[in-house]
């Protein structure tokens, strides 16, 4: 009930405030409005050019004949000066503050305001009798209307200022009470004291607010709850008032007595409890003949239900007593009925269901001999065949390992078998396998993708992937096939034979193809400009082509094995500073910034010296090669059990994925010439992967994190793993 009449209080006061506000405004409003019609014709504007005093008093005369609430009409000109006052005052000196009308004339804007005057100065701008109206030496809160006066070009040529104060005004209480009646107290106070109100005024009492209500209100917020008026005990919620420059001074409110709500609640209290009595005892005697009348037959119901429980279903009730009592017993004799029939139906169905149960066992256990034989048989036949096989689940799990795959991987069955295909990958340094794999995980794979060659331990092994779809949801798996192609690269070798022999005997008559262009355009000072350009042309070419032969009869006596090689323990910083040195003149012709991250204390790799640095100088000339202008070149270290990892970083354009499998192959170029990109022989990828592969460690590719490519090598630890003279399990 409280909370009912707190609320209906509260929604009373705020419409009240908001029809006080608008209030409040609406006269002001209305006074802009009557004025820009006034001053904007063309007589006014003709008196006030030409500075007509008589006729401005007639036209405030006029204006203030029909806004007879107008307290205050003044016109000022141009230079802020005035020139006609309501009152017939003829000084020139305004009691507005200059700033004021300053910022009317800049922003060319009328300005509706409410401010505090003193008595004095709002004298000197009104009729003597609203003066005297006044209590005496009492500051007065005036509603003004400062609207500029603008020439036809719009220029501000001067203004009038409008004003209603509010002390006593009885137009704001007389609204108030003509919508609200007298149950909702209206007043305005200037800072604090009220200045208008519906309120009657009590000898000796005063008519302040608190000042808890004040401060609120001066801190620029509204108050809404209980105080004290004249006396009494009100719910007010009152919001401030300030002037131009936003200073407090005033507020304007709305009341309602407290006392109005106290009768009524205290009868409704009484009603109450006197309604709570009454219901009471009925409820008393009614419960008590209720239970009476139902605590038998529900007792009796009761019984029936825990002897259905036991499986007691011959159970009766009877089927006597008032309608409702006889209802329920009827249907609970049926449903004991129905339940007794589905009893023994049950029985009988759970007889069957043994027999049928003891079958499906008799028939599980033939099925799995039948497994287990086909299983053995599936084994079988995996491990005869010649081929290695590895097959994986859709997580790519290695479930089964025939034998033909551990000899040729060189690993252990018993300790693959779980283990994810990434770890034969890791461990046999197989990643252009574990690339493939990692295809056909995110992709279907054509077949053109599902084989690649690899060198491993000395062998040339071909695998190829297969996905296997073997569940009704879709799960696919891996089938990986090994074939140990050693043999079959015989023609290949015969091929590379003959490709040297060919390229030797091209390399003399180039080299001296070579040294007579070198000569001509040295010696030939009768060339002309476009001889000496296609002269240049030529030795170019004849130095690419000697390069190109000088790369294949390299590969070609590194795959025959006719190239020696001295390992030895050596340092790796050494070998990378040594291949720096080597590239400097040409990335300091592309401002290009070599960062060598691979410190000096690094262990002993086993190597040959010269060859290590024949791979690093290849991979640091590929990256200032293909590398951008003004770009960064990064060397980094990493050490890995017995491995020692370092990795050279660009800022060049990434290779795309379908390049990247054929990257160390032989005469695969990097570049595109037809799209003015450079490209070298496509040889130096491919020798560098023998070398390391005859130092038994690895070179590999992988995309940047951020754009740009990483070219990897790993060399055998010195100490720890002998790559080259001792083959290891994978």
């Amino acid at each position: 009930m409280q909370r009912f009449i707190d609320d209906q209080t509260e929604k009373d006061l705020q419409y009240s405030l908001k029809f006080a506000k608008n209030q409040f405004s609406a006269r002001q409003e209305l006074v802009v409005e009557a004025l820009k019609l006034s001053t904007v014709t063309p007589s006014f504007r003709e008196i006030f050019q030409k500075n007509d005093h008589a006729e401005l008093r007639n036209a405030i005369y006029l204006w203030a004949g029909s806004l007879d609430f107008l307290e205050m009409l003044t016109v000022l000109d141009s230079r802020q000066n005035v020139i006609a006052r309501i009152n017939g005052r003829t000084d020139h000196n305004p009691f507005l503050q200059t700033e004021l009308i300053t910022t009317v004339f800049d922003r060319k804007q009328p300005i509706i305001t409410t401010e505090i005057v003193s008595h004095e100065q709002y004298c000197l701008e009104v009729k003597n009798g609203v003066c005297q109206s006044l209590s005496d030496n009492r500051d007065v809160m005036v509603q003004l209307i400062v609207l500029p006066l603008k020439n036809d070009s719009g220029d501000v040529i001067g203004a009038v200022v409008a004003g209603d104060d509010v002390n006593k005004d009885p137009h704001l209480p007389y609204q108030q009470q003509k919508v609200f009646g007298k149950t909702v107290e209206m007043l305005v106070t200037q800072m604090g004291e009220q200045i208008a109100s519906t309120m009657t005024e009590s000898a000796g009492i005063s008519s302040i607010l608190e000042n808890r209500v004040l401060q609120a209100l001066k801190s620029g917020y509204s108050f809404s709850g209980k105080t004290v008026l004249n006396g009494r005990q009100y719910e007010m919620i009152a919001e401030p008032i300030h002037n131009h420059k936003g200073e407090f001074i005033g507020s304007i409110a709305v009341a309602l007595g407290v006392d109005r709500f106290s009768g009524p609640r205290n009868e409704n209290y009484t009603n109450l409890i006197i309604c709570g009595l009454l219901s009471l005892g009925l409820i008393f005697i009614l419960a008590y003949f209720t239970a009476r009348q139902f605590a038998a037959p529900m007792k009796r119901i009761s019984d029936a239900v825990n002897a259905l429980e036991e499986g007691d279903f011959s159970i009766k009730v009877p089927e006597s007593g008032i309608t409702e009592f006889k209802s329920l017993g009827e249907a609970f004799n049926k449903m004991a009925e129905t339940l007794s029939e589905r009893d023994l139906m049950i029985t009988a169905q759970n007889s069957e269901l043994v027999a049928l149960n003891e079958e499906l066992k008799k028939r599980a256990i033939e099925r799995f001999g039948e497994l287990e034989s086909e299983t053995a048989l599936q084994k079988s036949m995996l491990a005869s065949i010649a081929d290695g096989m590895i097959v994986t689940d859709g997580r790519r799990i290695i479930i089964e390992i025939n034998p033909a795959a551990e000899k040729l991987l060189g690993i252990s069955a018993a300790e693959m078998t779980g283990a994810p295909i990434a770890k034969i990958c890791r461990e046999c340094g197989l990643d252009e396998l574990d690339r493939l794999v990692s295809k056909s995980t995110t992709r279907s794979i054509s077949d053109k993708e599902a084989g690649i060659t690899v060198k491993h331990n000395r062998r040339s092994l071909r695998f190829t992937v297969t996905v296997l779809s073997y569940k009704k949801d879709g799960e696919k798996g891996l089938l990986m096939g090994v074939r140990d192609v050693t043999t079959d690269g015989e023609l290949d070798r015969l091929k590379s034979g003959f490709i040297a022999k060919i390229s030797h005997e091209l390399k003399t008559p180039l080299t001296s193809m070579q040294g007579s262009l070198q000569y001509i355009l040295k010696k030939g000072k009768w060339l002309t400009g476009v001889e000496r350009e296609m002269l240049s042309v030529c030795l170019r070419n004849t130095e690419r082509l000697t390069s190109l032969v000088a790369g294949i009869i390299e590969l070609s006596r590194i795959e025959a094995g006719q190239i020696s090689f001295l390992l030895r323990p050596l340092q790796i910083g050494e070998v990378v500073l040594y291949a720096l040195e080597e590239i400097k003149g040409a990335a300091l012709i592309k401002n290009i910034s070599v960062v060598n991250d691979v410190p000096m204390d690094l262990p002993k790799v086993i190597g040959d010296y010269g060859r290590l640095i024949q791979v690093m100088s290849n991979l640091l000339s590929n990256a200032v090669k293909f590398s951008p202008e003004n770009s960064v070149i990064t060397l980094s270290a990493a050490t890995e059990d017995s491995i020692l990892g370092i990795s050279v970083a660009d800022d060049g354009k990434g290779i795309p994925e379908e390049d990247r499998g054929a990257l160390f192959s032989t005469f695969q170029q990097m570049g595109r010439p037809e799209d003015g990109e450079f490209c070298g022989s496509g040889l130096g990828l491919a020798i560098s992967r023998e070398i390391m592969e005859i130092h038994g460690g690895t070179i590999s590719y992988t995309p940047g994190t951020a754009g740009g490519n990483v070219f990897i090598i790993k060399v055998p630890i010195y100490g720890e793993v002998d790559g080259i003279q001792q083959n290891t399990d994978c």
